[in-house]
């Protein structure tokens, strides 16, 4: 009789440790799945440059473009085709700088991806 005393008057105890077990076990998992949704790669945006043909003593041709404009959008199916290149070798048939440049000017060797369409394979 002592004993079903003590878990009456205990009774409230009990029940808010239960409750504060129970919403810490529901907080965690939910934070994990957050988190998880939260993890979404981002894409950088191409910078839009000035575009130039490269010839094969590796110097800066003419200006292709008046206004700049992104790889994705000079390249061959884009929205403002400047090249046939489809950018698959090595060596570069146009690059992009983000100022003017003066054709006859020496291209860069290594210009980075985004700087750069390289010549086709075939």
């Amino acid at each position: 009789m002592n004993l079903i005393h003590n878990i009456k008057k205990n009774i409230v105890a009990v029940l808010g440790m239960a409750m504060m077990i129970g919403l810490s076990v529901w907080s965690l998992t939910s934070e994990g799945t957050e988190n998880s949704k939260a993890v979404t790669p981002v894409e950088k945006a191409e910078p839009a440059l000035y575009w130039y043909s490269v010839s094969s003593s590796n110097t800066l041709g003419a200006q292709l473009n008046s206004t700049p404009q992104t790889k994705s959008e000079s390249m061959p199916g884009g929205s403002k085709q400047i090249t046939n290149c489809q950018d698959e070798l090595e060596a570069n048939c146009i690059v992009g700088f983000a100022t003017p440049q003066s054709p006859g000017s020496p291209a860069p060797s290594n210009p980075a991806e985004d700087h750069r369409i390289n010549q086709s394979n075939n």
